[in-house]
């Protein structure tokens, strides 16, 4: 949950996310359709708070969690709730932004959440005391890393690699921009959108979401298995 991008795509968009994990994490299961409170989700369920970092609606919403806020925090646990089951509880919601803009989020760790409603982008940041929510333009693209792992220098560099891929192909599919996310960085295994720490922090999964028009997909790579996983959603176009 620690590197995502967005991108236009005719009249839908891609959301991609890389999720970097400490190895003594139980591994997530793989993306299914789950019913959670009556809400029909798809995202992959982690092993260890049984929440995600990611998740498409039936209608074509999505949702993607990274650590952190604005920059590195000093945790402070014990947390009252994972930020994965935070993450689960706004999906379930008719409008996602307004249930992250009155949820009660005192004792949860600071995290980014992107939010894709409607066909609206927004960026949800939660700082440990402020809430900060943010409608950006959905025609642009845009690239986060968690601020937790890599520092504002690192973060732009990682944005200059965004924009230097952007320029050298048009119209990408959804395969290039899993390509992106999976090949992309200058050698520094610290801090490439597949990355590895010494074994103890590394790039376990890529997920990426398609919406465009009756099209809802869900890719699903496992990096540690070697496995891909697709999930598609007869699409509802009406709001869920």
């Amino acid at each position: 949950m620690c590197t995502v991008t967005y991108l236009p795509a005719g009249k839908g968009f891609y959301l991609t996310s890389n999720r970097d994990e400490r190895h003594t994490r139980v591994p997530a299961a793989k993306p299914i359709v789950h019913n959670v409170n009556g809400t029909k989700l798809i995202f992959p369920k982690d092993g260890t708070a049984l929440g995600t970092w990611i998740a498409m609606k039936q209608n074509g919403d999505a949702a993607c969690l990274l650590n952190g806020a604005f920059e590195a925090h000093v945790p402070q646990p014990p947390y009252r709730l994972s930020r994965g089951l935070i993450l689960l509880d706004i999906a379930t919601n008719p409008d996602l932004c307004q249930a992250f803009d009155t949820m009660d989020l005192h004792q949860v760790e600071p995290f980014t959440l992107v939010i894709v409603q409607h066909h609206h982008l927004y960026e949800c940041r939660w700082d440990g005391s402020q809430k900060f929510l943010m409608q950006l333009n959905e025609h642009q693209p845009y690239i986060w890393s968690s601020s937790t792992l890599y520092p504002l220098a690192t973060r732009l560099r990682r944005k200059q690699w965004f924009e230097v891929w952007q320029n050298t192909i048009d119209n990408p599919s959804q395969t290039d921009v899993i390509n992106f996310h999976l090949q992309t960085g200058d050698g520094d295994t610290h801090n490439d959108l597949v990355m590895n720490r010494h074994n103890e922090v590394a790039t376990v999964s890529i997920t990426g979401i398609f919406v465009n028009g009756a099209t809802a997909n869900m890719q699903y790579f496992d990096l540690i298995n070697n496995e891909i996983t697709n999930v598609d959603f007869e699409r509802n176009l009406q709001p869920c």
